[in-house]
């Protein structure tokens, strides 16, 4: 049973639903923020990485385990120490997000 369902908090269901559509939007419009800003990072670098594209490319026709050894550049081509300082800047913007979601939550339920 949710909160919403149980009959000790009736008086508070227009509360209950309206922090549950400021959660919904706030997910959102961070799942937004987070692919442009990762389509925007990567999408270039990606694009005219010739390397990267040359190794993918040599695994087709290797036998067994292609998705595996493509899987594994990709693994590699993220975790370059630049890719992983974007990955710290995704993280920081989820972590601001998120403080100020539960920010408009808990201003909800204050009075």
């Amino acid at each position: 049973m949710t909160i919403a369902g149980n009959p000790d908090y009736s008086e508070a269901l227009h509360l209950i639903e309206q922090a549950g559509r400021v959660l919904q939007s706030s997910y959102e419009e961070l799942l937004r923020k987070i692919q442009l800003m990762g389509q925007t990072a990567f999408k270039d670098q990606l694009k005219s990485d010739s390397q990267f594209w040359a190794a993918c490319e040599n695994e087709w026709g290797r036998g067994p385990g292609y998705k595996g050894r493509v899987s594994t550049h990709n693994r590699n081509w993220f975790t370059t120490k630049e890719r992983m300082e974007l990955d710290e800047e995704l993280r920081a913007l989820i972590e601001r997000e998120w403080r100020q979601t539960l920010i408009r939550v808990t201003t909800l339920f204050k009075d």
